[in-house]
């Protein structure tokens, strides 16, 4: 009956679903090519998707989106779509799901679980119950205090939670019931890209349900989106108000992305296409993803980041088999070590679960799969108006429970309960009228119970080291008392919550004959099955955390760069209840800050002189000081404006404007000395920084030209070189983080540069500023000066050493020449007078770099020039009301515009080695400088044989196109005339 049911909804599958895969036309990549992306997304499930829109919204990225899986729409049709097919979960067709099988339970009487997973665009989003429900206060402030960044608290991470859904009321005309109570506070007005409401339909025996719970002293709890769990609500799911079916992270946040897209084609999509391994190059930077694609390896390069988003499962593995993991395993499977990680793959949580089973009286959806009629009256309505019994999954209801400490637990579960914050449910019970898709008669519910608060750990591991073979995934699950004693305990609620509605006339799971605690456990160990919300087997934690893989910014750790993970492998504890809602903003934890750090960048900085705007100068706004001054004038405005009124009004205020002359006169010296000092200051850094890059450049040559390979260390040699080469860009990157008041090592341009190296820093703790909120951004736009961060204060607040990296990073340079010169590699005397010689150029920069930033304009000075600015602009309207009358407003401010600017623009220049758009940019010169070592060290020493005796080597061109054995023929005297020729033979020049 199942079948001929979902038969006859594919009838209507024309106007749920076509084929999607014609909806993304020129957004689909070109499989079995290699491609360069600025970011390369594996991964196009929950997180994977937010991210792909967060990137498509800038406009500045181009971004690959690889899915192993393809088009569930396509795949599966509508038993992924309609929401009542959603108890078809564990039997969905292969092709939208990984099939990964647990690895044998020995707790569980060595069970083999199926765990079903989405392998498909939309991931599990595509596969999952559809209840949107968001975790409690104490869940992201927890995450926030063990991470150590507030990014993660409720307070903020709610911002995101609100903007991302697109909420529609219930529709009580077609779903009957009660109506939902609605907070208005829980979302944004304007919306988001996925929708959120309520199923239309109200099950008949759901009434029943709410009684009960009542009477067993449960409240009703609203939306259950405020941060607060217990007790029971009407939950809303993720489905299209109008069409009632489901609303994935494809048909939403991908959609959106294409969308906004469409015209610029910087979003491209890889469906079925899976990743091989993360590729890295020899700094353990990832360069991009070896996937396949129609039976081809192929690559996308990522320019920026490779961000994995493939899913609790699949993220470790891909890790794993790309280097990144516990060096035990790797060396098993035969795999080189990048980085020795033991963090990967461990950790894991789930919530484990079971369903009981039970006979109703009254009117159930279980007749969807036994009852031909009730069945065909379901599809017409569904049809016809949108609602009816397939609208739905499960019941209306949830319930989050704590149990009481009177409960007959042991000591140690007391124990490890007690531990969990108040607001923290023990269990959830999930109420579903559709009961199991068997062919048993009569009407029927199934009540879930779900482990929330579990202790028991699993973990994640290779199978093989090839991507297409599934890992092996041991789930763990009721490895610990706590945990076995609360899912006893949830059993005997359920059969007390049960028997409360008044309409149970039988328990058929697990049935009257388990009643003990032992036969209980016996019997779940039968029984037992995923929730499908395991997280943690790539953990967040702080750097100095053993077990984390990435640090709070999602940046893998263990020295490796340009890689990031995103889904909930890296939540560091197991929410409450499901997680959908928390993964999808996970992936966007950083967006407020993100976006209001590129506005504010617009003003503010880092300099990007890839930046070439086609307005006028005079309407540009990119590096403006305009909006810094938008506080002062409105001040300026507003005091001229009364000075203005009272003059006409009250009191004439004019003075004799002979003080315009002679203030201004002062103001001018003034502000002429100060931007002048400033420019001086701006100009001799610009000279160092050219200096450097001079320097730098003549000694790698130097040492990479005239430095010797010997023969039997010619590897020691070659690798002595180039780590020489990477110590001179180690010394800008460190300079430039020096001199931005950045003393530490963790920097990711800068660590693996010189964890080699022996410096002093590498002991200090690593502090960092927190990331600034969108309302500090703000204020450094607008200029208030209290809203900047002294950087003195890391340096204060650091009990160890420091050091000087630069200077330490010198002396291991001249330690490398001296070996170099007595071991004979660098013999010519000249040459290592130069050597030593190009040394100390470096250090003048270093120190007169240092000099530049420690000795500013004194602050007397500074502060007088302020005094008699101001002075002289809170007296400008006391001098214009004789002449202009209430053209004083607009004159004072216009004046105000005039030497505020010219103020500001001193002082935005007074340092020009911060990283503002005024300023110098470090970033782009220390890339310079690496590009032109790379390619010194791209090829070996030139010999002169080499490019000169080559046929090819026209040395009279123009005059005559001989090559070099074709003037081995001639005369000394023909080679002569050539040349003489060629000058004749040069453009005249006046």
């Amino acid at each position: 009956m199942k079948s001929v049911a979902l038969l006859a909804v594919a009838l209507l599958a024309g106007s749920i679903s076509a084929a999607e895969s014609d909806y993304y036309g020129d957004a689909l990549g070109n499989t079995g090519h290699n491609e360069t992306y600025d970011y390369v997304i594996v991964g196009g499930g929950n997180a994977g998707l937010v991210a792909a829109l967060r990137l498509s919204a800038d406009g500045n990225y181009t971004v690959a989106v690889v899915e192993a899986g393809g088009f569930y729409q396509d795949d599966a049709g509508n038993i992924t779509e309609i929401p009542a097919y959603e108890s078809q979960f564990l039997s969905a067709p292969p092709s939208i799901d990984w099939k990964i099988t647990t690895s044998p339970q020995a707790q569980l009487g060595n069970r083999a679980v199926l765990y079903s997973q989405g392998k498909t665009l939309g991931g599990s989003t595509a596969r999952n119950g559809m209840a949107y429900q968001r975790a409690t206060v104490s869940f992201h402030d927890q995450w926030a205090r063990i991470v150590g960044d507030d990014s993660y608290n409720w307070e903020n991470m709610v911002r995101f939670l609100r903007r991302s859904i697109s909420y529609t009321p219930a529709n009580i005309e077609l779903r009957g019931g009660p109506p939902v109570e609605s907070d208005p506070e829980a979302f944004e007005p304007s919306g988001g890209p996925l929708h959120l409401t309520f199923w239309n339909y109200y099950a008949p025996v759901s009434a029943a349900f709410a009684k009960g719970m009542r009477a067993l002293g449960f409240k009703e709890t609203g939306l259950i989106q405020s941060g607060s769990l217990l007790g029971f609500a009407q939950f809303p799911a993720t489905i299209d108000p109008d069409t009632q079916i489901r609303d994935s992270s494809e048909t939403s946040f991908l959609r959106t992305a294409v969308k906004l897209d469409e015209d610029r084609r910087r979003v491209k999509i890889y469906p079925r296409t899976l990743a091989k391994r993360v590729i890295f190059n020899e700094s353990k930077s990832a360069t991009g993803v070896l996937v396949n694609g129609d039976g081809t390896d192929y690559v996308l390069s990522a320019s920026k980041e490779v961000v994995l988003a493939a899913g609790v499962f699949r993220t470790p593995q891909l890790l794993l088999v790309s280097g990144v993991g516990p060096a035990k395993t790797l060396e098993t499977f035969e795999i080189p070590v990048i980085s020795n990680i033991s963090g990967v793959g461990q950790n894991m949580r789930d919530h484990p679960g079971f369903g009981t089973l039970f006979t109703v009286n009254g009117v159930s959806q279980h007749r969807l799969w036994n009852n031909a009629t009730y069945s065909a009256e379901a599809e017409t309505e569904f049809e016809n108006s949108h609602s009816g019994p397939l609208t739905a999954f499960a019941s209306n209801y949830l319930l989050f429970e704590k149990f009481p400490t009177s409960a007959n637990f042991s000591t140690s579960t007391r124990e490890t309960i007690s531990k969990l914050p108040e607001d923290w449910p023990h269990v959830e019970y999930i109420w579903n009228t559709a009961g199991l898709p068997t062919n048993a008669s009569g009407d029927q519910l199934s009540l879930g119970v779900v482990v929330l608060a579990p202790t028991s750990l699993g973990s994640v591991t290779l199978n093989s080291s090839d991507t297409s073979d599934n890992p092996v995934v041991d789930v763990g699950w009721f490895t610990t008392e706590s945990d076995r004693q609360l899912g006893i305990e949830g059993l005997k609620r359920a059969r007390v919550l049960a028997n409360a509605t008044g309409v149970v006339l039988s328990e058929q799971l697990p049935g009257s004959s388990v009643q003990t605690d032992a036969e209980i456990w016996e019997w779940m160990k039968s029984v037992a099955s995923p929730s499908h919300h395991a997280v943690g087997t790539c953990r967040m934690g702080s750097r100095d955390d053993p077990s984390a893989v990435v640090d709070p910014k999602g940046c893998v750790l263990g020295g490796v760069s340009s890689l990031r993970i995103i889904d909930s492998s890296i939540m560091p504890l197991l929410l409450p209840g499901q997680p959908m809602a928390t993964v999808s903003p996970g992936a966007a934890s950083d967006e407020d800050v993100e976006i209001a750090g590129t506005w504010a960048s617009y003003f503010i900085g880092p300099r990007n002189l890839a930046h070439h705007s086609k307005w006028p100068m005079f309407m540009r706004m990119y590096g403006s000081v305009t909006p810094l001054m938008i506080l002062p004038i409105i001040f300026v405005a507003s005091w001229a404006t009364a000075i203005t009124l009272i003059s006409k009004n009250v009191y004439h205020l004019g003075v004799n404007h002979v003080l315009l002359t002679v203030l201004g006169f002062v103001v001018g010296l003034s502000l002429s000395f100060r931007s002048s000092t400033a420019y001086e200051r701006y100009n001799e850094g610009r000279k160092y920084w050219a200096q450097l890059e001079h320097t730098i450049n003549c000694l790698a040559r130097l040492v990479w030209v005239h430095a010797e390979e010997r023969a039997d260390h010619e590897k020691d040699d070659l690798v002595g070189k180039v780590t020489f080469c990477n110590m001179l860009l180690a010394f800008s990157v460190a300079l430039k983080h020096r001199l931005r008041f950045e003393p530490f090592t963790h920097y990711e341009d800068l660590h693996p540069r010189i964890k080699n190296l022996n410096v002093l820093a590498h002991k200090a703790p690593v502090r960092d500023f927190p990331e600034p909120s969108a309302g500090r951004v703000v204020c450094w736009v607008l200029g208030l000066p209290m809203a900047e961060s002294n950087p003195r204060k890391l340096i204060k607040k650091t009990c160890e050493p420091l050091g000087n990296i630069p200077l330490e990073i010198l002396s291991h340079c001249s330690a490398y020449i001296k070996k170099s010169i007595d071991n004979g590699t660098l013999k010519v005397t000249i040459y290592q007078t130069q050597a030593m010689t190009f040394l100390m150029q470096m250090n003048d920069v270093l120190v007169g770099t240092e000099r530049v930033l420690s000795t500013p304009l004194p602050i007397a000075y500074s502060i007088a020039v302020s005094q008699i600015t101001w002075v002289y602009i809170l007296l400008l309207p006391f001098q214009l009301i004789n002449l202009l009358g209430w053209v004083t407003i607009p004159a004072t401010v216009f004046a105000a515009y005039i030497i505020l600017g010219i103020a500001l623009i001193g002082r935005e220049i007074e340092n020009p080695f911060d990283d503002g758009v005024n300023d110098l940019p470090l970033d782009h010169y220390c890339e310079q400088i690496r590009r032109d070592l790379d390619i010194i060290t791209s090829s070996p020493a030139p010999k002169p044989e080499d490019f000169i005796k080559r046929g090819d080597n026209v040395v009279l061109w123009p005059a005559d196109e001989d090559g070099y054995f074709e003037l081995q023929a001639r005369s000394i005297e023909s080679i002569r005339e050539g040349l003489r020729l060629r000058v004749a033979m040069s453009p005249a020049r006046n």
